[in-house]
């Protein structure tokens, strides 16, 4: 099912369920540099050179299962208090009406989030192009179901080491994570 979009005058077809594929009109098309998301992006901006969202970073949340001592966010886990799931979404919305068409969610670790696969549905079920930074230790069966479903655009990882006590002491975390984050970058990978 595509999804129909309307920014700046241009209309976009957007296919949730894959991680990049979008469409619009010959005379757009001829006007982009290059087919990059970069370049859409600028040239929708472009369209009409006033300021819309198109690109939104949104770090969901403070909290993260790492406590790394470089990392300007250093909460611990459910810290800070979560604002109901609605609120999530109407900002979503709001950004999607003004013309959001990418959305990097990021944290703290987004995975996180108890809202983490709503917000993402939501994003991707509206047209949005959706990249995630994590630490990926938090991946599971569920989570890889739902990016099977609704292709991420990309997730980019952090991983400090391949060394599992390099790592646990980079990340002061008690448990091993980095044969998990390891595994489940070969899981994302299949």
């Amino acid at each position: 099912i595509m999804i129909l979009r309307k920014i700046n005058e241009v209309e976009i077809e957007i296919n949730p369920s894959k991680a990049n594929e979008i469409y619009f009109d010959e005379d757009f098309a001829e006007k982009l540099p290059s087919i990059s998301l970069a370049s859409i992006i600028s040239q929708l901006y472009n369209e009409k050179k006033e300021y819309i969202p198109l690109g939104v970073f949104h770090e969901i949340t403070p909290s993260c299962n790492f406590s790394c001592p470089f990392c300007y966010i250093n909460y611990e886990l459910n810290q800070k208090k979560v604002e109901p799931l609605e609120k999530y979404l109407n900002y979503y919305k709001q950004l999607i009406d003004m013309g959001m068409l990418h959305c990097t969610i990021s944290g703290g670790e987004p995975l996180a989030h108890p809202y983490f696969k709503e917000i993402y549905t939501f994003l991707k079920e509206n047209g949005v192009i959706v990249s995630i930074f994590t630490n990926l230790s938090l991946l599971n069966d569920e989570l890889i179901s739902l990016f099977e479903k609704y292709q991420p655009f990309e997730i980019e990882v952090s991983i400090y080491s391949i060394d599992e006590e390099e790592f646990s002491k980079i990340t002061q975390s008690n448990r091993k994570y980095c044969n998990i984050v390891l595994n489940n970058i070969l899981m994302l990978k299949n």
